[in-house]
């Protein structure tokens, strides 16, 4: 069981690259434009929100059989993907999947916190190793693909039939049953307590800022390194560095019993320097090590939240997480804005939106961290 726990990242991040490493594939073949695209994207994250109801339901019934449909539906999504002829099957598909991936994922991880057993910030590190591998197997199969001259439809097909085999074998599985706390309260009254926690609120601001700083910011750098004359594969590949980069930072921490305090705002601070190298320097070398870093960043940042997000509210962390998903649902409109802007000044710009986005970030982090030492002092006082 704790081993399908782990490894639920490895198949969402597997499957959830798919549409970003095809991005440019997928708009040239069916005629997007860029902001149809940037769209298609976004709509993933809207499938998400809107799957936030499963996050709920998990601290009150069934982890397993929301994780397993969950999963079995991720592989419908990735079939339609295979078969899209339009904008509009893509925009069923990607929608389908972020309610999916919401199920699949947030079931097996409100069932992994309470497997975790205190030592919640080296499980999550584990998960999110695996999910690093998942990461380079999506890259990895587009690489392959475009070496063989194959559709980008061949990887989408075999990443459906990967998800299907997952749900199966998580049917057979027996997950933590709901804490007996959470279960004693209507999901009303945990979602009243959740949303009065102005905590909540923070961390579902900085998910608002980090979820363009990832995939969407990857999809572009790689649209980007094209048009500057790299070709389809090579350009996937330093996308992909980004990958090696969280994989190495993951693999450290999964050995850290006591994260550093300041890990947020070095990490946002890494961020903004690596997306602007990644805008500014068109010499490859600078741009690789930049994406190394980006990786290596973006994985402390998502593991120092995650592992405060989950210890907000014991017994309450599926709508926890529901309600930090919610607030982060004014990232979808960044990708479409870069779409927008890439669309009318070159995708080059497009790109420069997300440096806008780190520097944002950074600020947040810069400001939570302030409050919390003033908090400190106030109690001390």
């Amino acid at each position: 069981m704790v081993a399908a726990l782990l490894l639920v990242r490895l198949a969402d991040e597997a499957g959830g690259f798919l549409p970003t490493g095809a991005f440019e594939s997928i708009r040239a073949d069916l005629g997007l434009s860029y902001t149809q695209a940037g769209v298609v994207l976004s709509a993933i994250a809207v499938g998400a929100i809107a799957g936030n109801g499963f996050a709920v339901a998990a601290d009150h019934v069934s982890r397993r059989g929301i994780c397993a449909g969950g999963a079995l539906a991720y592989a419908s999504s990735l079939a339609i993907f295979a078969v899209a002829d339009s904008f509009a099957a893509l925009l069923a598909a990607a929608t389908v999947l972020g309610v999916a991936s919401t199920a699949m994922v947030d079931a097996a991880e409100v069932a992994l916190v309470e497997a975790a057993e205190g030592d919640l910030p080296r499980a999550l590190a584990r998960q999110n190793l695996l999910g690093g591998i998942g990461d380079l197997l999506g890259p990895a199969a587009l690489i392959a693909a475009d070496a063989l001259g194959w559709s980008w439809r061949v990887v989408f097909a075999a990443g459906a039939v990967g998800l299907l085999a997952y749900g199966c074998w998580v049917a057979t599985l027996r997950f933590p049953p709901p804490a007996a706390h959470a279960s004693g309260a209507t999901a009303r009254d945990g979602i009243r307590v959740v949303l009065r926690d102005p905590r909540v609120w923070v961390v579902g601001l900085l998910g608002l800022l980090l979820f363009p700083l990832d995939e969407p910011f990857l999809a572009f750098l790689i649209a980007t390194l094209e048009h500057r004359g790299l070709g389809r594969g090579a350009a996937t590949a330093v996308a992909a560095l980004a990958i090696v980069g969280a994989l190495v930072e993951f693999a450290r921490r999964a050995r850290v019993s006591r994260p550093a305090t300041a890990d947020a705002l070095v990490s946002s601070a890494a961020l903004l320097v690596a997306t602007t190298l990644a805008v500014l320097v068109p010499w490859i070398p600078l741009v690789l090590v930049a994406a190394f870093v980006f990786g290596a960043a973006i994985a402390v940042f998502w593991v120092t939240l995650q592992a405060h997000m989950f210890t907000l509210h014991p017994g309450r962390v599926g709508t926890v997480k529901a309600a930090v998903t919610t607030i982060e649902l004014g990232g979808f409109t960044i990708p479409v804005a870069a779409g927008a802007v890439a669309d009318a000044a070159g995708v080059g710009a497009g790109l420069a939106v997300f440096t806008a986005v780190a520097v944002a970030l950074l600020a947040v982090s810069v400001l939570t961290r302030a409050g919390r030492r003033q908090a400190r002092s106030d109690r001390a006082i």
